[in-house]
């Protein structure tokens, strides 16, 4: 029992990220610590701690699961530290794909970041074309809003120019709503140079905080770009 209290003093110290929790009794000892934050039926994944609002205090972000049809329902919650306890600073039910999302690669979710006000939540999978996802929150106007997004896909297969894997047929796009700039890189599936690689400027784009956000919509089709720019196809 005293090993287990060590884990989960280690799991929220002040590191600022973590792999997922495989120890179900960490897990167990975790979700009772948070219980009355969390989901019903939740238990916790993946924790990782930050003093996002520098007040002196470490605040955590909780990632839970509920463990039945492949994690279907994923979690993710910044709790705030104050004198007297925690506070929930911002939650939402639909911020990790789940556990039978990722393809034959399996689980893809990759796992969160927390550092000062910014927090990272990272999904990769696929099989023979991989692809990867990433969601960035930034702590501003006294709420989590949604500053980046990226999306990536590749073959992973086959040797390119002896660089190796994971140039043919890429499709990338990265946004940063703070700059209003996005990133487009596209590459035949037959060829290993990218036929385009350009930044493009947005226009305008639906805000979104971390409260109302869906891991499974597609915000790049939301981005309307500055005159003069060329339409952006998504993936969907």
């Amino acid at each position: 029992m005293k090993f287990i209290f060590f884990l989960l003093a280690f799991f929220i110290s002040g590191s600022n990220s973590f792999a997922q929790i495989t120890d179900e009794a960490v897990q167990l000892v975790l979700t009772k610590k948070f219980r009355q934050f969390i989901i019903k039926g939740h238990t916790i994944l993946d924790t990782a701690t930050a003093d996002f609002n520098n007040d002196g205090l470490r605040d955590i972000a909780l990632v839970t699961s509920k463990k039945e049809n492949g994690d279907a329902s994923r979690a993710v919650m910044i709790l705030q530290k104050t004198a007297t306890g925690y506070i929930i600073a911002a939650k939402c039910s639909n911020a990790v794909l789940c556990a039978e999302c990722g393809g034959i690669f399996g689980d893809p979710y990759a796992g969160i970041s927390f550092t000062r006000n910014v927090l990272n939540i990272t999904h990769y999978g696929g099989s023979a074309w991989r692809w990867s996802s990433n969601f960035t929150f930034r702590f501003q106007h006294k709420q989590w809003e949604l500053i980046g997004i990226s999306g990536d896909s590749y073959w992973n297969l086959g040797d390119c120019d002896g660089n190796g894997v994971g140039n043919a047929g890429r499709n990338m796009k990265e946004v940063n709503f703070s700059t209003k700039k996005m990133h487009i890189i596209e590459t035949a599936d037959t060829n290993c140079t990218p036929k385009t690689d350009k930044w493009v400027k947005i226009k305008s784009y639906r805000k979104i905080t971390l409260d109302n956000f869906d891991v499974q919509e597609d915000y790049f089709k939301e981005i309307v770009l500055a005159p003069n720019e060329p339409s952006v196809k998504t993936n969907k």
